[in-house]
């Protein structure tokens, strides 16, 4: 006997529209998580270099002809309070300070500084040499002494042992300061003795301002693109005394203080003239 079958129906069936994830919302979700991770992965390095977990780049002096540097940028250590008074408010709070013995290596070297400007046979003297190693081997991170060390090296003509401190000293500096010199026309004055530039380090809890640290930088002479180097300490910057050089006159283009975002800063270019009779 035959069976009754049926027709198929399978025809009939609509087809199944399954439950899979369509292009568009990945893509979307690409794109939102991209906008949230990358943030996140910014403010995170950003905290590991401020924390020490990760190690910013020091500076090779070797290389200072390439450094990035910006301009400096002008700003002021008073912060305006939301008060009634007339007077601006707190200092702001810089995290800059040194420890006591930091303090008394950096007073030290101060003085014998203060000597390369007064009296540079004096400056030069074997002994002035052999204190200032003795401070660079107390000193741990301060670079100040192994920089003056450099400018002793080089006023004595040992350029090699000249180098060899000047590169310890901008590895264990937060940044440098660039300052160039430059003709009335715009072109480099290479090779000028510049003198002394004194540059205030300034601290601050936020009470008071101290402007007592002010490191001297002496005989400074200008490299071939008409710039000098000055190693520093991370904090706000103010010129103390800007350098006459000998050969003429220099017109600086600066104003009060100054910081810079990354580890090099550049002030404006002084122009200078033949002096005046």
């Amino acid at each position: 006997m035959k069976m009754y079958q049926p027709e198929s129906t399978v025809n009939d069936i609509p087809p199944s529209r399954g439950r899979g994830i369509s292009g568009k919302w990945v893509l979307l979700a690409l794109i939102g998580g991209a906008l949230i991770v990358v943030p996140v992965a910014t403010w995170a390095t950003l905290r590991w270099v401020e924390s020490g977990l990760i190690e910013t780049p020091r500076l090779n002096w070797h290389s200072r002809e390439r450094w990035p540097s910006p301009t400096v940028r002008w700003t002021t250590v008073e912060r305006q309070g939301l008060q009634l008074s007339s007077d601006a408010g707190r200092w702001r709070e810089l995290a800059f300070n040194l420890d006591d013995h930091d303090l008394a290596v950096t007073e030290m070297c101060l003085d014998l500084a203060r000597r390369a400007e007064a009296d540079r046979e004096a400056f030069i003297e074997p002994a002035v040499g052999g204190t200032l190693r003795q401070l660079a081997g107390q000193a741990g991170d301060n670079f100040y002494p192994h920089y003056l060390l450099g400018t002793w090296h080089r006023l004595r003509g040992d350029e090699d042992l000249a180098d060899a401190s000047y590169r310890h000293a901008f590895q264990l500096a937060h940044g440098a300061i660039k300052q160039r010199y430059v003709t009335p026309a715009g072109q480099p004055v290479a090779d000028l003795a510049v003198g002394t530039f004194e540059i205030v380090h300034a601290r601050s809890d936020g009470h008071e301002l101290d402007e007592s640290l002010v490191l001297v930088y002496p005989a400074l002479i200008t490299d071939a693109d008409g710039y000098v180097y000055l190693p520093v300490h991370e904090t706000l910057y103010r010129i103390h005394r800007a350098p006459e050089p000998g050969a003429g006159e220099a017109v600086y283009d600066m104003e009060q203080w100054f910081d810079f975002p990354d580890r090099v800063g550049t002030l404006r270019p002084a122009v200078v003239r033949p002096a005046t009779p």
